[in-house]
């Protein structure tokens, strides 16, 4: 839980250094978001400094997440989170995206394997 806490932290930061170590640094890891397929670690981690650079405030608060372990080392998770991106343009971007992913421990470090988020658009 506590992997998943630091990301909504560091989100809100706007720190992606830190968003971008969710995700596990291997070929195998992949991420969908409301069918934007990222296909390796380099692709989410340019999006995320990207997305940073537009906006003036970020703010994720997860609002449920339950987390089920299949191993010592391999967990799953569902959950739901708050987020709220304010652009230099002043638009605002909003949204609770339901979220699933299959988490890895490798090293004594907790990192997404798969994920999945979508939302309904508004």
């Amino acid at each position: 839980m506590e992997h998943t806490t630091n990301w909504a932290s560091a989100n809100s930061d706007k720190d992606a250094a830190t968003v971008s170590e969710f995700w596990l640094q291997s070929p195998d890891m992949c991420h969908v978001e409301n069918g934007v397929y990222f296909k390796n670690f380099d692709s989410i981690s340019f999006f995320l400094h990207n997305f940073y650079a537009h906006t003036d405030s970020m703010n994720v608060i997860w609002t449920e997440r339950t987390i089920l372990p299949l191993t010592n080392d391999i967990a799953l998770m569902k959950g739901f989170f708050h987020f709220r991106a304010v652009f230099r343009s002043g638009d605002v971007f909003e949204g609770e995206p339901a979220f699933t992913g299959v988490f890895v421990r490798k090293e004594g470090k907790w990192a997404l394997l798969q994920g999945h988020e979508s939302f309904a658009m508004q």
